[in-house]
């Protein structure tokens, strides 16, 4: 009586491959969690956007005259 009642016999190599299925699963899982977790990592820094912007010529106080000049600003949104 130590059959257990609907129980099957199968191959070793069919549990192997089971096994090693399940293994595979899980990793999976692992993996797409981590990737999950960077998104969201990436979102709370922001995203770095550069943009151009023209100073236009212009006089100090002083009596300078600064030129008008292209600069790249970054903006981090």
């Amino acid at each position: 009586m130590n059959e257990q009642v609907g129980a099957r016999k199968v191959s070793v190599e069919f549990a192997k491959g089971y096994t090693k299925g399940i293994s595979d699963q899980i990793k999976r899982a692992y993996w797409a969690q981590q990737e999950n977790q960077r998104d969201k990592q990436d979102d709370l820094t922001g995203k770095i956007r550069y943009y151009n912007a023209t100073i236009p010529e212009r006089e100090d106080p002083s009596g300078v005259v600064r030129v008008a000049r292209e600069v790249t600003i970054p903006i981090v949104e």
